[in-house]
């Protein structure tokens, strides 16, 4: 048996929603679709489990969407700000 693992998606989560993450229907359904397009075969097959998790992203004062935002790793100094 072979186990794939696809992701990520990327959807901004407020902060008071948090601990309600879940994954959408329509997330499965894009990581498949898109997935299909690499490797045909996944789009016929089984899908064991699905999973949310968060992963911060540091904006900047000139890019608070954080789209922008670089995904490395950010030390911020709280006494400075």
């Amino acid at each position: 048996d072979t186990i794939s693992l696809i992701g990520t998606t990327s959807t901004h989560i407020d902060y008071d929603q948090i601990d309600n993450m879940l994954v959408t229907p329509q997330e499965v359904d894009i990581l498949i679709r898109e997935g299909a397009l690499l490797a045909p075969t996944l789009a016929q097959t089984r899908i064991l489990r699905a999973y949310a998790g968060v992963r911060p992203l540091v904006a900047s004062d000139d890019d608070p969407s954080g789209r922008n935002v670089s995904r490395g790793i950010v030390l911020l100094d709280h006494a400075a700000r």
